[in-house]
């Protein structure tokens, strides 16, 4: 357990510094009563600023765990609600979260969401 660190460390020093601008889509998920197909409908894009990493810049660096495989990863604030199927745009790709796992270094409070990113074709 780590002492001294606090979500607004993340949010105004490292997001602060290190930040970069994506737009992010909620989808949503319906599924036919027919064929049992599910679709997947996005709204409106919004932007947010995350730490984004690409799988080339992480090494596969993870101490608090393992982390999914993935073509990038980005660190979220705990508030911008990122959800597993959202679809991010960054430097025009397009990305769908894949699992979104919620870091607390300290043992207690949410300090960001760690997401695992795959490129869609």
């Amino acid at each position: 357990m780590v002492s001294g660190i606090k979500t607004a460390d993340f949010t105004t020093f490292i997001l602060g510094d290190l930040g970069q601008s994506v737009t992010i889509q909620t989808v949503t998920k319906t599924i036919s009563n027919i064929t049992g197909e599910r679709t997947l409908t996005y709204a409106v894009g919004t932007s947010i600023t995350v730490i984004f990493l690409r799988k080339n810049t992480i090494r596969e660096y993870d101490v608090e765990g393992v982390l999914e495989k993935a073509d990038a990863y980005m660190m979220a604030k705990t508030t911008d609600s990122v959800a597993r199927n959202d679809k991010v745009t960054h430097d025009s790709n397009d990305y769908r979260i894949g699992t979104v796992i919620t870091r607390n270094p300290d043992g207690a409070t949410p300090m960001f969401d760690m997401c695992a990113l795959h490129l869609l074709s």
